[in-house]
């Protein structure tokens, strides 16, 4: 082997023995996927969680998201689109290809094929959320636009913004950083976001297909 290959391979090793963080500039979602994703844990019948990210790779997504910045909709919502920032498509490509390997196994066995068939249109781009002092600080309740959510939990460093289920008599308050919750959207899983006290929130927020596409357009991961 070159030498030079070598001692690449022995940093590498080195790296992961100490479990030291890559060059955080050069993190790919790749390398930010928990090695206990599968993991599964059902809230209800319904609805199950798993880990996702590690702790290490939401500081990094957060920040990404904040170097591009968050602008307000109509609605009062700071949302952005996850292909946005340089390196976006790339991004893309990596959550769908996760969540087809690792995710969507579980959701078909959860909810039978008859929905991959009959219903399921793909993917949209999810969107990273943020609730902040001086932007949206609460949601009020509502259904999602989608045949499944797929949300994940990025921070924990604030008070309040607690996403409400109440026909689950269910919080998200512990779901732990980096981990995954799947659950129905339209009519089953109505819930709310209670208001910020401090800090701010983020979150990572896919789909299962949407139901209004955005401006008329369905925005498939798949044409990424």
């Amino acid at each position: 082997m070159p030498l030079g290959n070598l001692l690449e391979e022995s940093i590498e090793l080195l790296i992961r023995h100490l479990k030291l963080p890559k060059d955080s500039n050069k993190l790919e979602l790749i390398d930010g996927i928990s090695k206990d994703i599968g993991d599964f844990t059902y809230i209800d019948k319904d609805t199950f969680s798993t880990p996702f990210f590690t702790e290490e790779y939401c500081k990094h997504f957060i920040q990404k998201f904040e170097d591009l910045g968050f602008e307000v909709d109509e609605n009062g919502n700071y949302d952005t689109l996850i292909h946005l920032p340089a390196g976006g498509e790339q991004i893309c490509n990596q959550f769908l290809s996760v969540v087809e390997s690792k995710i969507e196994p579980e959701i078909l066995k959860c909810f039978t094929s008859v929905i991959k068939n009959r219903l399921w249109s793909g993917y949209p781009v999810p969107f990273i959320k943020k609730f902040f002092a001086t932007g949206q600080k609460n949601l009020d309740m509502h259904s999602d636009n989608s045949l499944l959510t797929l949300f994940v939990k990025l921070n924990d460093d604030f008070r309040g913004c607690e996403t409400i289920f109440p026909r689950q008599n269910w919080n998200m308050k512990d779901l732990p950083v980096g981990h995954m919750i799947v659950f129905p959207g339209a009519i089953t899983h109505p819930h709310y976001t209670t208001e910020l006290f401090e800090g701010i929130k983020y979150s990572l927020i896919g789909r299962v297909s949407i139901l209004i596409p955005r401006e008329n357009k369905f925005d498939n991961l798949k044409d990424i």
